[in-house]
């Protein structure tokens, strides 16, 4: 997430700093609904869609208060929080939590990135200094136009669900002036 997103969220970033995941089988995947990004392990050789040039995930260690963290939990509908461990590019670890795909939210395969969304990656890669590296790797993602996206990309469980839901509440409509 770029610095300027959660400014406009309200979301005070107290320190910043660029760092690596430390676990070189998470893989940022285009695989949450709506082409949002998401981690996802895969066994060693396994390569996501997009092949990355470097072999480990890089991102922003932002540290941010607790009713911020609260704001950001509210906006990031799909999101579970998960921890997991960085390097910044000074060599310091942490323990860190990030937004992860519910299984709920995840579509069945990767998809193509939207033009919006990557813009907010590649400007948030360069506004951190993120490895020139991998701000080439996010430059060389194909997008699609952000309006009109096919329905693929929203094929989640959660859909289902909801579908299964409102069929229920159909039936128990039906059911109750069926019996007037």
């Amino acid at each position: 997430m770029s610095f300027d997103t959660l400014a406009r969220r309200g979301v005070k970033v107290l320190q910043r700093a660029p760092c690596v995941l430390v676990d070189p089988n998470l893989k940022l995947v285009f695989q949450h609904r709506a082409g949002y990004s998401t981690l996802q392990p895969m066994a060693p050789g396994q390569l996501p869609k997009y092949k990355p040039f470097l072999p480990q995930v890089h991102g922003v260690l932002y540290l941010v208060n607790k009713e911020d963290m609260r704001k950001l939990q509210k906006r990031e509908g799909g999101y579970n929080l998960t921890e997991v461990e960085v390097e910044t590019y000074d060599g310091w670890r942490a323990k860190a939590q990030t937004f992860v795909s519910s299984s709920l939210a995840l579509l069945h395969g990767e998809v193509t990135p939207t033009e919006k969304y990557m813009r907010v990656l590649r400007e948030g890669a360069a506004d951190n200094y993120l490895d020139p590296l991998y701000q080439a790797w996010l430059s060389s993602i194909d997008t699609v136009p952000s309006a009109g996206l096919p329905p693929a990309y929203f094929d989640t469980p959660a859909k289902y669900i909801a579908y299964c839901f409102l069929c229920i509440v159909g039936l128990v409509v039906v059911g109750f002036f069926s019996q007037q």
